[in-house]
């Protein structure tokens, strides 16, 4: 039966991240005074005490990389350049924190987790900051505290509840595009590789606009980011987006710190140029419904499950880096840009402290471009960013 195996499929994909591939999620966080060294190591080092899954390293075992008890000190450091992840320069863990002037950057591995999986623990990081470097009383509603247990969904299998033999395939088929449009046709490989911009978008205003367009922040996003490309360019070449969507709802699991999300397919093609707005938001937030139901994620899930099975069988942890490799540069090549939202973030009393949070990830094919849309105070952050690190040969 297939539920034998279904560890293979949440286990960390520590082989599409190494020296080549660097698979890094990273949440930002301008406070309004510059950040306090100190209080930031003492943060850490107590957040990684209530989530000791984010303690750990990568070893081999046999044919398989599993994760142990990283005791090598943990540090943060000062500078925002990244540190390369599950190396020596980060003492082999997954996670880096590091802060300049009023930032404080928190890295993690995308092999082990995703973004709404990461988010309690940069909660919980900012929250502790707080307390230690301002002194006050700060209530820790809704963010988890050294003290607070683990839930019972946090750890283990996601899959348990599932049987998968019982899925079937889905009626929706993903569309594959005919021609793929590269952001560098229209001058953006001129743009410096370290370069942000962001959008910063009143949340109740934004809000209203996407539900008067039939849309969701993602889709209207998609759509938006076409019309822009389609003003800049007489390209007659499809945009195929890369949708990011969270797989806990549909396995009815809400903490879950494993990695969970994964994509979708939104193909924007030349003969919807001249479609307006709001037309182009409905048949996005369509075709995202239609691939995101249960049955399709389950589908697909399964097909992931068979996939880690086929490739236990390789001989070593370097053949699997290699397929990986081919695969993941692959993957990222068939799309012009990439979406995705985290959701809304919710820091409580911390917020009086905090003016900005927002999200970058360099998953993205090189010199391509990653939307990550957060909302933080009712304000909608969405970063445009090149690729800053990916890799992939």
């Amino acid at each position: 039966m297939i539920i034998n195996g279904i560890e293979e499929i949440y286990k960390p994909s520590y082989y599409t991240a190494d020296e080549q591939i660097s698979n890094v999620i990273r949440i930002v966080a301008e406070m309004k005074e510059n950040v306090d060294s100190v209080g930031l190591e003492k943060a850490a080092l107590i957040s990684l005490k209530r989530y000791p899954y984010f303690a750990v390293k990568p070893e081999i075992e046999g044919n398989s990389y599993v994760n142990v008890e990283n005791t090598a000190p943990f540090h943060v450091t000062e500078g925002i350049t990244s540190v390369h992840l599950l190396t020596k320069e980060s003492n082999y863990y997954p996670l880096a924190v590091q802060y300049e002037g009023k930032r404080i950057a928190i890295d993690i591995s995308h092999a082990l987790t995703d973004g709404r999986g990461f988010m309690p623990f940069v909660k919980t990081l900012l929250y502790y900051y707080i307390l230690f470097t301002v002194g006050e009383g700060v209530a820790s509603d809704d963010i988890n505290t050294v003290d607070t247990p683990i839930f019972g969904d946090e750890l283990g299998s996601p899959d348990e509840r599932i049987n998968y033999d019982e899925i079937t395939a889905p009626l929706a088929e993903r569309k594959t595009a005919r021609s793929i449009f590269r952001l560098q046709e229209i001058g953006l490989n001129n743009i410096g590789s370290k370069t942000v911009h962001h959008l910063r978008i009143n949340g109740a205003e934004f809000m209203k606009y996407t539900k008067s367009m039939d849309a969701s922040p993602s889709a209207i996003m998609s759509a938006m980011m076409a019309k822009v490309i389609w003003s800049l360019s007489n390209t007659e070449k499809d945009l195929p987006v890369l949708i990011a969507v969270d797989h806990r709802p549909m396995l009815h699991n809400k903490h879950s710190y494993r990695l969970l999300s994964n994509s979708l397919t939104v193909i924007y093609e030349e003969k919807q140029k001249g479609w307006p707005l709001g037309k182009l938001c409905t048949v996005t937030r369509g075709s995202i419904m239609l691939q995101s139901d249960e049955q399709n994620i389950l589908y697909y899930r399964k097909q992931m499950l068979l996939g880690a099975q086929k490739m236990n069988m390789l001989p070593s942890v370097k053949s699997k880096i290699e397929l990986m490799k081919g695969r993941a540069a692959q993957s990222l090549s068939r799309y012009s840009y990439v979406v995705s939202y985290p959701g809304i973030v919710n820091l409580g009393e911390v917020e009086k402290f905090t003016d900005k949070l927002y999200a970058l990830t360099d998953d993205v094919v090189d010199g391509g471009l990653s939307i990550e849309i957060l909302s933080f105070r009712g304000i909608f952050i969405s970063p445009l960013c090149r690729a800053l690190m990916m890799t992939a040969s």
